[in-house]
């Protein structure tokens, strides 16, 4: 389960999967245990194979996130009717076992990459400058990480315990039940706030310290404003210092997003074509042609991994997927609109790529953003299909109406470099000069 929810999002863009996962979530809420202490928890496969034992964080988590990415994607509340009492009952079960709303006994950044001391499970040793916490669930819980020990789990599943609050509060929001989306909106502010009160330093830094616990941490939105810049820095920092991810697949589906989110898509551009371990294209190099279950599947030095469990065609990798369509392609899901009756486009530049093209088959028809770079100009090209609308996101020529020539359908420009996008086709020129994120 937890392979699915990490991989959703790109599923959802990449293919109509609406049917598949509503058939699969009617067998992850009938293996959701109804009694006992443990009432309330998913498994962690689905169909369930065990009677009783009560699934570990993040994995249990697919039970609340799949019905929301399919919400949000295909804009069919049924997802939401069918799965929230589901969903609910599992975050009342991860409060009920919660040390003070800190959560534990997951298996943390499973599969994490060997990089820099890090162990095959897990991320390794704690970042520099990091100070112990304290607490059972401080301390990393007891982490499952396959392969070796794994000291960023309690971080991991506490910050996917708040994702999973937000989420059942908005459903509840949309479902008009006013009562549970405040109670689970108090839930997801508590658990974040003691989050950051247990992980996160002062100066950005956090308990673990790897690349997946600042991104989830960002993502979920769990760092309060003041703090939001040091952290912020201390993944910059740590890629950088790097050159290459260590995320395992938790973290890796938000890593390229969250660089984005915070204004270095350069960065994100770099991890997409590094081709030395560990990297999607060092895979390639060795002669991928699926995405593996591993970074360090085959390596020329050590060999194959374990054969048993070494998957050469497993998709948890490639969930960077989804920011191939909303980094570079630019499409991105408007969850107060769901189903694409409006969505962002806020295409990323490189000129590590001559051209770059991304179409999305939505509810309403064909979504198109292309782009190419040619003499020093890109020219970006969008269709918007019939009766939606889309925001675009220019912000480099927020100032400057002169560097851009728009021609298409009827459009409304906006302030901060937004124009508001009929039903159409369209094509904007500009300088490279001015791309925002053209390195």
């Amino acid at each position: 389960m937890g392979d699915a929810q990490v991989f959703a999002p790109t599923a959802a863009y990449n293919a109509d999967v609406a049917s598949f996962f509503g058939k699969w979530m009617v067998d992850v809420n009938d293996g959701q245990l109804a009694a006992g202490l443990s009432a309330g928890a998913y498994w962690v496969t689905s169909p369930r194979v065990d009677s009783q034992t009560a699934g570990y964080p993040i994995w249990g988590d697919a039970g609340v996130i799949i019905p929301w990415v399919m919400y949000t994607t295909y804009g069919d509340r049924g997802f939401l009717e069918q799965s929230y009492d589901h969903m609910a009952k599992w975050v009342d079960f991860n409060q009920q076992r919660s040390d003070h709303l800190l959560l534990s006994g997951g298996v943390g950044d499973n599969l994490a990459p060997l990089n820099n001391g890090a162990g095959r499970g897990g991320a390794g040793a704690a970042g520099a400058g990091s100070r112990p916490a304290s607490g059972p669930a401080a301390r990393g819980g007891g982490g499952r990480g396959f392969g070796g020990t794994n000291n960023t789990t309690a971080d991991l599943d506490t910050a996917y315990f708040a994702h999973s609050a937000q989420i059942v509060s908005k459903a509840a929001t949309i479902l008009g039940k006013t009562q549970d989306a405040a109670k689970y909106d108090k839930l997801y502010h508590d658990i974040a706030a003691a989050f950051v009160k247990a992980y996160v330093h002062e100066d950005g830094s956090m308990v673990g310290g790897t690349q997946s616990t600042y991104v989830v941490a960002l993502s979920f939105g769990i760092i309060p404003q003041p703090l939001h810049d040091a952290v912020a820095k201390q993944l910059v920092d740590d890629v950088t210092r790097r050159g290459h991810l260590s995320t395992g697949f938790v973290g890796v589906g938000f890593l390229t997003p969250t660089l984005t989110a915070i204004g270095r898509p350069d960065l994100a551009f770099q991890l997409l074509l590094t081709d030395t371990y560990p990297s999607w294209l060092f895979t390639v190099k060795q002669g991928a042609t699926t995405i593996w279950e591993r970074w360090d599947g085959y390596t020329p030095e050590r060999g194959f991994q374990a054969s048993s469990m070494n998957s050469f065609n497993h998709y948890s990798l490639g969930s960077v997927g989804q920011w191939l369509y909303s980094g570079p392609g630019g499409i991105g899901v408007d969850e107060d609109h769901p189903g694409f009756k409006h969505f962002f486009l806020e295409p990323q530049f490189s000129t590590s790529f001559s051209s770059y093209k991304a179409t999305l088959n939505s509810p309403y028809g064909l979504i198109s953003s292309a782009w190419h770079v040619e003499n020093d100009q890109v020219t970006y090209d969008v269709t918007v299909p019939s009766n939606t609308s889309a925001t675009l996101t220019l912000p480099a020529l927020a100032n400057d109406r002169t560097a851009l020539k728009a021609t298409g359908a009827p459009m409304t420009r906006g302030d901060g470099g937004k124009w508001t996008l009929t039903a159409g086709t369209y094509e904007f020129s500009f300088p490279a000069s001015r791309a925002g994120s053209v390195k």
